[in-house]
């Protein structure tokens, strides 16, 4: 009893406040988490509006639609639709196109006529039924190009029982709007004027798209009227001979129920695009399960509402690119040339850069059918909507060379193509994957290592000024027009332009009756079997002579050697150019040798070099001699004569990138973000500079170049200048409500190409244009 008197026992009232307070304080933090969930709810619920808004607007439509009564699906559309469905899968069909009109589009819409049926009396047509047609072509976006539009009116009734001649269809389109006591006449143009009897089909089809295409002007669009007009011919119509009002419920009863539609088909340049093919390259097997590979995602357009108004498909399988990018990227996992630069910098540098992301390099489009806002059955083509599971998936090897620039600045310069430090810490796989790509792109056997002697001729720097864009100054200093048309013309047509010296050691040749000659052997070997040789020419320097105060002329002729000179006769020589120059003028001369060297590289036909003749009526061959630099001259100095020797100029395309071409300087771009975007998915810059690397000795130039990189979040909902794709929108919008979806990644969306001037490794100078080596654009996929 003594102890139990030791406790303290509180008093009933007590207890019975403390339980209150707790249930007030449990009370209350319950009331806070309700209030914070259902904020959060309202949020997720926004932020899924907002991105279904987006979703819908790159469809074209400016809300859900919400069709008031679904109308029937045009039989045509439905068979476009399942012929498009069994053909996606195929990249042999252009999905731009709709063969059924043979026209080029990717949307085609059943437009429903709004009009309705005119009332008022017509003076000239008492027996006939007359109609406004109006079909809305505000539903084409300003971006659509009209490709065809044609008429439909079909006619629910039979006309077989109705005997011939039932009536006619006289379609006129309307000018301008009738005003009260004009005619209607001057208001309306005659387009069409018909009989229907009862072996006619119960359809009309009228080519209306330069009408359609006017009507897309604001205020041009006043619709068409119809008049069906009966016969007094008909049989059904004797047994009413008296009817005498126009509209009549018995004339009614006689004209077949029209029902008129326009099919619009449309493109949108936005959406389809041309599709360049992927080269076959060397290919490293990745075999772990976590690595970056394609996911399936499916989605149903039931589970998010949308079964109300799109018809068809019911679902589709999107996917989704999900792993890691492990260093090295071998050439089976990513597209994009800075992934490689990237996941070399992350493992040196794991907190500063991130690692790449898995993102799809290669989708697929779908055809979707459904009503659009004004009720209008739309069958349209989308692009970038599904991750292709099965295509192969590559590295360009232009993003090797950016592997090693990286490299060679984390691990100094070396003679090799990987540093000798770096090599320590790289497997011999790894070696092997960068030098077979670094090799495979430069089309090199061995690292060039051209001697101090190694000479880049002037027209192949005054090429690069013209095709680069980091020559700006170059460009600017250029006389206009210094290279000539055809020069210009010929890298219009390449991505590689290589120079060409002669043997010097071949160069004697016996005289072609009489005349001064000079035979050339270039060795070509050197140009890749997979490059097309568009054009070629052979460039000779004339100096000026000065004889006798006299002025006078050579003729230049440039022969291709067919067969060589045997033992008792001259060479057999075809004629490919030639040429009456003044020889008071020192100028280099250009000769299309292009069928000759087409014929070595493409043709395999054996190589016998050129023969340069030179013809001069008035004067001694060693005039000749003396006027046409084919040879060096015992008086010539070391640092003379290899600026005035022939040159022999390839101009040829790999089919991997563009054309040369001239170039406006390229602005280096600031990124003005507002503070609160700064996070987000941008283009960071990025300088390589080759004397880091230790490659100026052989690359000629530029001395480096601006890379940028892309880095930043990609919020939801993605904002409309963060460039994302259709499935880009799509994957954001489900990882908003399932976040084992990954979000969309900040990749570069557009890429440049670079021009380099560099020296292979028999020291020939060559110009080539690679392609995706500058991030011009970022964006989220």
């Amino acid at each position: 009893m003594h102890h139990m008197q030791d406790i303290a026992v509180p008093p009933t009232s007590s207890l019975k406040y403390d339980s209150d307070v707790k249930f007030k304080e449990t009370l209350c933090l319950q009331i806070i988490m309700c209030s914070e969930i259902k904020h959060s709810q309202e949020l997720i619920s926004e932020n899924v509006n907002v991105q279904e808004k987006l979703f819908l607007s790159s469809m074209g439509l400016s809300s859900r639609p919400k069709p008031s009564h679904q109308a029937p699906v045009p039989s045509l559309l439905w068979k476009m639709f399942k012929k498009g469905s069994k053909q996606a899968s195929t990249s042999e069909t252009d999905p731009c196109v709709v063969s059924e009109y043979g026209v080029r589009g990717n949307i085609v819409r059943f437009i429903q006529d709004q009009g309705s049926l005119i009332s008022a009396p017509a003076v000239h047509c008492f027996n006939c039924v007359r109609k406004h047609l109006f079909f809305n072509m505000s539903v084409l976006e300003d971006v659509e190009q009209l490709s065809f539009a044609q008429l439909e009116m079909k006619f629910k009734q039979d006309l077989a029982h109705l005997g011939p001649h039932v009536f006619s269809v006289d379609l006129y389109r309307v000018l301008r709007t009738t005003l009260k006591g004009v005619t209607h006449e001057s208001s309306r143009k005659l387009l069409l004027s018909q009989s229907l009897g009862p072996g006619a089909h119960t359809s009309v089809h009228v080519n209306l798209t330069e009408l359609a295409e006017t009507w897309r002007k604001p205020g041009k669009n006043y619709g068409l009227q119809i008049e069906l007009q009966l016969t007094r011919f008909s049989n059904m119509l004797q047994e009413h001979t008296y009817v005498k009002s126009p509209h009549s419920a018995v004339q009614m009863a006689q004209i077949p129920e029209l029902h008129a539609s326009l099919v619009v088909v449309s493109l949108n340049p936005l959406q389809c695009r041309s599709r360049r093919k992927r080269s076959a390259a060397y290919y490293l097997p990745v075999t772990p399960s976590n690595v970056c590979k394609p996911r399936r995602l499916y989605i149903d357009f039931k589970d998010v509402g949308w079964q109300d108004w799109i018809i068809a498909p019911q679902g589709y399988l999107a996917n989704y690119c999900h792993g890691e990018c492990p260093f090295p990227l071998s050439e089976s996992l990513n597209g994009t040339n800075h992934a490689i630069l990237q996941t070399l910098v992350h493992s040196f540098d794991p907190k500063g850069t991130p690692q790449p992301c898995c993102v799809p390099i290669k989708l697929s489009p779908i055809s979707m059918l459904y009503y659009d806002n004004n009720d209008n059955v739309v069958l349209r083509h989308y692009e970038d909507m599904v991750v292709d599971e099965f295509s192969a998936i590559m590295v360009s090897p232009g993003c090797a060379l950016m592997v090693l620039m990286v490299t060679q600045v984390f691990f100094g310069g070396s003679s090799g193509l990987v540093p000798q430090i770096g090599r320590s810490s790289l497997s011999q796989d790894v070696l092997h994957a960068f030098e077979l790509r670094l090799l495979s792109m430069f089309g090199l056997k061995q690292r060039p290592s051209p001697s101090r002697s190694a000479v880049v001729p002037q027209y192949m720097m005054d090429l690069y000024s013209m095709h680069s864009v980091n020559a700006e100054q170059n460009n600017s200093n250029r006389p206009k027009g210094s290279l000539g048309k055809g020069s210009e013309r010929s890298a219009s047509r390449a991505n590689t332009i290589r120079s060409f010296h002669h043997d010097e050691s071949m160069e004697d040749l016996s005289s072609l009756s009489g005349k001064t000659t000079q035979r050339f052997l270039f060795n070509l070997t050197s140009i890749p079997g997979e490059e097309f040789v568009t054009s070629a020419e052979l460039r000779i320097f004339r100096e000026q002579v000065v004889s006798n105060g006299s002025e006078g002329f050579h003729r230049i002729n440039i022969h291709e050697i067919i067969k060589p000179s045997g033992s008792f006769q001259e060479p057999i020589t075809r004629l490919l150019d030639t040429r009456l120059v003044q020889h008071s003028l020192s100028k280099w001369e250009s000769f299309d040798v292009s069928p000759a060297v087409t014929r070595w590289t493409a043709d395999g036909h054996p190589n016998h070099g050129l023969v340069v003749e030179i013809v001069h009526p008035d004067r001694a061959e060693e005039d000749s001699k003396r006027h046409v630099r084919v040879s060096r001259s015992l008086h010539d100095r070391e640092d003379t004569w290899p600026q005035m020797r022939p040159l022999l100029v390839t101009y040829s395309h790999d089919g991997k990138g563009n054309v040369l071409h001239s170039r406006e300087k390229r602005q280096v771009r600031t990124n003005k973000q507002r503070k609160k975007q700064k996070a987000n998915c941008r283009r960071h810059s990025l300088y390589v500079d080759f004397s880091d690397v230790g490659w100026n000795d052989w690359i000629v130039a530029p001395p480096g170049y601006h890379a940028f990189y892309c880095q930043g979040e990609c919020p939801f909902p993605l904002a409309d200048h963060l460039n994302s794709t259709n499935h880009a929108i799509v994957q954001t919008l489900v990882n908003s409500v399932n976040s084992n979806i990954p979000r969309a990644c900040c990749v570069p969306t557009d890429l440049s190409p670079v021009s380099l001037l560099y020296l292979d490794e028999y020291e020939r100078v060559i110009l080539k244009n690679y392609q995706d080596m500058v991030v011009e654009g970022c964006g989220c996929r």
